[in-house]
């Protein structure tokens, strides 16, 4: 009996990922519903290149992490406050957090020589400037598409134009800071019981 591994078992979740987010996004495209049509495609998508690169990315069970980001980005809480703060700017710190962790494990395999500050940095970096380009790609949807739900337009939770673009990168800036500087000492931690 074949055994299962790290890799087959993320694989299959990428492809159970992709599957299902095809599937949403032909159910609201059938219902006309726009929203989150585009986003459930592009996660679809972003879900099938893991698929492909995922030993290449160095990807493992932190893909975890990144479901729950795409998961929390699809039950359409934004709008909704808790705690007194936006559903907005929590989705934005776990978005971060899953991205600096995905870019940090990365980075941390890559580096020729193992750098964990310099991984830290540059996952952080990476993580801002995503953000930002995502804000920019949305101002662009908003632009051609006008108003809706999802990263593609102009909606619920994207209340005070630039002070909420400027909210949604600081809160990603500090997801990247809290996975990256965990990632971080937990490999200083590994080091040091190595020795």
């Amino acid at each position: 009996m074949k055994k299962i591994t790290d890799e087959s078992s993320g694989r299959i979740l990428a492809i159970c990922i992709c599957v299902f987010f095809i599937v949403l996004g032909i159910i609201d495209m059938t219902a006309g519903r726009k929203d989150l049509m585009a986003d459930r495609f592009f996660i679809a998508f972003l879900a099938l290149v893991s698929f492909f690169l995922y030993k290449k990315l160095h990807m493992n069970i932190i893909m975890l992490v990144g479901l729950a980001a795409v998961v929390l980005h699809s039950i359409k809480l934004y709008g909704n406050n808790y705690f007194g703060i936006p559903f907005d700017h929590y989705m934005h710190v776990v978005g971060g957090f899953a991205c600096a962790l995905i870019f940090y494990n990365y980075l941390n395999h890559e580096l020729k020589k193992k750098n964990h500050l310099q991984a830290f940095f540059l996952a952080v970096c990476i993580t801002a400037g995503l953000g930002s380009f995502m804000e920019i790609m949305e101002f662009v949807g908003y632009s051609l598409l006008g108003q809706g739900g999802g990263v593609f337009f102009y909606g619920a939770g994207d209340i005070g134009e630039w002070n909420n673009a400027a909210w949604d990168m600081i809160n990603n800036s500090i997801g990247a800071i809290v996975a990256s500087f965990t990632c971080f000492l937990v490999d200083i931690l590994k080091d040091r019981n190595r020795r």
